[in-house]
């Protein structure tokens, strides 16, 4: 077996470098910076085997994750309690100049692209003007969430009344356009202005009707009639 020459091994040892940076192709690594090393090493293994449930660590964080990978991946705006509806209030379609300035179909839009559905979201009647129409006889509700103008037709004379009245300190003006040769009653709870065409049923008959508080006992409610032809 052929010994190493010493003077040549010293000159090896003395050439080693001692540093990791380096960048070195022809000279050896000190042993003391596989001593380093192996610090760097034993650090990472007790970080990714701490047991601690505090979330301040990368293991921690890791495991949490792969715990609930499949909850993560199925996350969505709404899934999450709460999250469509103040986003809703947020984004306050219904009253936003944002939303007076964009179409029904803009607006749709953008609901989709928050993955938001629509039947989550409240139409803002007075933007959108939202129309029911109707033959109406003996009885009818006009409903004030279904929407902003109703077209009506009596076949029989008839007796309104309102249902979903604005509350609070909301308030909300309604349009009625009615036609019919009958005679339309209107609930107690609404005053009829004064300066107001009377009912003719062979014509349209525009009935704008103003809800200020819908309140229960405490109604404060307009309306006059004009008439369209």
């Amino acid at each position: 077996m052929k010994l190493t020459d010493p003077l040549k091994l010293g000159k090896e040892v003395e050439a080693a470098l001692d540093i990791l940076t380096s960048a070195d192709t022809l000279k050896p690594l000190a042993a003391n910076q596989g001593r380093v090393l192996k610090g760097f090493i034993d650090s990472l293994n007790a970080l990714l085997t701490s047991d601690d449930t505090t979330l301040d660590e990368l293991q921690e964080i890791v495991s949490y994750i792969k715990q609930n990978k499949t909850d993560l991946s199925d996350l969505g705006i709404s899934n999450i309690a709460g999250l469509v509806d103040a986003l809703a209030d947020t984004l306050d379609l219904r009253a936003s100049n944002l939303a007076g300035d964009l179409s029904a179909g803009e607006q749709d839009g953008i609901k989709t692209k928050l993955n938001i559905p629509a039947s989550s979201i409240p139409k803002e009647h007075e933007i959108n003007g939202i129309r029911v129409t109707a033959n109406v006889t003996g009885t009818y509700a006009i409903d004030w969430n279904s929407g902003s103008i109703f077209v009506l037709t009596m076949t029989a004379n008839t007796t309104f009344s309102f249902s979903n009245l604005p509350t609070g300190v909301n308030s909300r003006i309604i349009t009625v356009i009615l036609t019919g040769a009958f005679v339309p009653t209107f609930p107690v709870i609404a005053t009829l202005k004064p300066a107001t065409d009377v009912y003719a049923g062979a014509k349209l008959n525009e009935y704008t009707i103003n809800c200020v508080n819908g309140t229960a006992a405490s109604e404060m409610i307009f309306y006059h009639n004009e008439l369209l032809n």
